[in-house]
């Protein structure tokens, strides 16, 4: 097992998910480089998904023997599986608990780390982007930037994250650019971050050569969110659409008819947008941003 001098943190979300959680524990337990602190947050499940999860870390002893893990409920009004605010507010809601954990306890993390219920990771998963963060102090969003998505008839596609682009779900900050960008409650809070990120100097990248296994996307909800929030982050329309024809010639119709509709109807109903100057300067010419590399 990889020794490192800093510390990594990482929170989990997680709202019925009993059938993927042994997995998640396995994948963990395999590292080379475990995490110091787990944080998983059971998101009033409707499921055995915390019992599930007690006994899958109790088949790995490895886990509670360099790792310290804390689980957590969250309970909210809001009782669906999406994304946007709801699964904001929830990492949100162990994010905090990781700062009031490293009040009580007086423990500094260094570097703080999303994994979703439905990741798994490769053993050399956390060595490898800990050594890009050290050997690079510029470096604020790192992630895997290869995904092998499986689908419900078990079928497996792969895709690949922009190099600028660092998914919520398996990414890690330094934690002086946590500290920089802030979390808070958004639609896409992942992009948020990062454009903040990217304004404030630091540098996100995602690896082509390091992968992950993952739920397809767009399996639990429609493809619509991805437009609905493409609008509220204020991507132009032409972006949009270039996206829309983009995603078609790659084979993916349905998914770029669903797109881009989704931006159309949060156009039409004129939904809120995101009010933060700061991202929304990068949103707003992203595509400048994109040709000189962030």
């Amino acid at each position: 097992m990889t020794e490192y001098k800093n510390k990594l943190a990482i929170v989990t979300p997680a709202k019925n998910e009993s059938n993927n959680v042994y997995g998640l524990a396995e994948s963990v337990a395999k590292l080379e480089y475990l995490p110091d602190l787990w944080i998983f947050i059971n998101d009033d499940s409707d499921d055995d998904t915390e019992k599930k999860f007690r006994e899958s870390i109790n088949t790995f002893p490895s886990l509670k023997q360099h790792c310290t893990i804390k689980i957590i409920k969250h309970i909210s009004k809001d009782k669906s599986y999406s994304l946007g605010n709801k699964y904001s507010s929830v990492v949100k809601f162990g994010l905090d608990f990781l700062l009031k954990y490293e009040e009580d306890s007086k423990i500094k993390y260094d570097y703080i780390g999303i994994l979703d219920c439905d990741i798994l990771i490769p053993e050399n998963y956390y060595s490898f982007l800990m050594n890009k963060l050290e050997n690079d102090p510029k470096l604020g969003i790192v992630s895997g930037g290869k995904q092998l998505e499986i689908d419900s008839n078990n079928k497996t596609s792969v895709t690949f994250s922009s190099r600028t682009h660092a998914p919520s779900g398996f990414r890690v900050w330094r934690r002086s650019c946590f500290n920089d960008t802030g979390y808070f409650v958004s639609i896409s809070q992942d992009s948020v971050s990062e454009a903040r990120a990217i304004m404030l100097g630091w540098k996100v990248r995602s690896y082509s050569d390091l992968s992950v296994t993952m739920r397809k996307r767009g399996d639990n909800f429609n493809y619509e969110y991805y437009g609905k929030s493409d609008y509220f982050r204020w991507i132009p329309n032409y972006y949009a659409i270039a996206k829309k024809l983009l995603m078609k010639m790659k084979g993916h119709n349905q998914e770029a008819n669903s797109y881009y509709n989704g931006y159309c109807e949060a156009m039409k109903n004129n939904i809120s947008r995101l009010d933060d100057e700061l991202s929304r300067r990068y949103f707003k010419n992203r595509i400048f941003y994109k040709l000189i590399g962030k």
